[in-house]
């Protein structure tokens, strides 16, 4: 089905529309709340696209996440954007407790 006649269905048939909508709605948290868990799980990839789109972080303002070997804690070291495109530490290292994975 087109865009253009599932637009026509929809304003048709309002019922329609309010299905769609919510169907999408609930698509869209069942990502989100993945995307929260595998972030929590130490997936750096899902952790990083997290704080971008959900807390403001850029990528002009790159953030270094690395595990210790006693695997119980993160830092994450802030990190400043130069004009030549590297970057530098800033100073800023914050340390976090690493979430406990739960058996299932």
């Amino acid at each position: 089905m087109t865009e253009k006649t599932l637009r026509a269905v929809e304003e048709r048939q309002p019922e329609v529309s309010t299905a769609y909508s919510k169907g999408k709605a609930m698509a869209i948290a069942d990502v989100a709340s993945s995307l929260y868990e595998q972030a929590k799980s130490g997936n750096i990839q899902a952790a990083k696209f997290y704080l971008k789109t959900q807390a403001g972080w850029r990528e002009d303002a790159p953030v270094e996440l690395s595990q210790p070997d006693d695997d119980r804690t993160w830092k994450i070291q802030i990190m400043r954007a130069k004009e030549d495109g590297t970057t530098e530490p800033t100073g800023r290292v914050v340390e976090v407790a690493r979430p406990i994975q739960s058996s299932q």
